[in-house]
């Protein structure tokens, strides 16, 4: 088990590594820039559950909300569960129940159903 101090160490680096991200994709655009393109796309010519996550992200670090939408509304929509998560792990000892709700079979089944589902509407109704 991690003690208490590395997960704070732990959750500064991600921290870190976040700001670093949100600089080079609110400066850099994933359209015309060095970014890798989604290999299940090149393979099958479907939108896999995170196309367009990273044109939604720079959308959104340059305002462009609506935009952010067209490109992946389910990645804005997991932006604050992720949140979310990552407290329930850090403050596991302080939030317990919290951290079993997140950890548990049901709530990743419910998680792993609505990314298929997304994946399936997408492709049929809103492809990129």
């Amino acid at each position: 088990m991690m003690s208490r101090r590395r997960r704070v160490w732990l959750a500064v680096a991600i921290v870190v590594a976040v700001a670093a991200g949100v600089y080079i994709y609110g400066t850099f655009d994933p359209v015309n820039a060095f970014f890798p393109r989604c290999v299940f796309k090149m393979a099958t010519g479907l939108d896999c559950p995170g196309c367009g996550s990273q044109r939604a992200v720079h959308a959104l670090l340059n305002g462009e909300f609506a935009a952010a939408v067209r490109y992946n509304a389910l990645f804005l929509a997991e932006i604050p569960l992720l949140v979310a998560i990552v407290l329930a792990w850090v403050l596991r000892d302080r939030f317990p129940r919290f951290n079993r709700f997140v950890s548990s079979q049901p709530f990743i089944l419910a998680v792993l159903a609505v990314i298929v589902g997304w994946t399936v509407a997408r492709n049929i109704f809103f492809p990129l």
